[in-house]
């Protein structure tokens, strides 16, 4: 099922260039996306972007904005499960 394997050398040097953020979402401007509340830590996605694009996915969505009113967002999102494998090579180099 799967092509053009090939190792990824220096996982750890992806790591290092991540860089963990401690947030809370704006959920005064956005209450229709229903997003948690309280601390968070994450990555700031155009941030992780930059140093692993591969794992960074644009979505579009229908938010109700009124009665029968709705509006298309985009979104991009972090696939956080693809950095699984990474981690587990990071760990294996050490």
């Amino acid at each position: 099922m799967k092509k053009n394997v090939e190792p990824v050398p220096n996982a750890l040097a992806y790591l290092q260039k991540l860089e963990l953020k401690k947030f809370e979402y704006n959920k005064d401007k956005y209450s229709k996306l229903k997003l948690p509340a309280g601390k968070q830590y994450g990555f700031i996605t155009e941030d992780f972007q930059k140093v692993l694009p591969e794992l960074v996915r644009t979505k579009s969505q229908s938010i109700i904005i009124g009665k029968n009113t709705y509006r298309s967002a985009t979104f991009k999102n972090t696939d956080l499960k693809g950095l699984i494998p990474i981690l587990v090579a990071a760990i294996k180099e050490q």
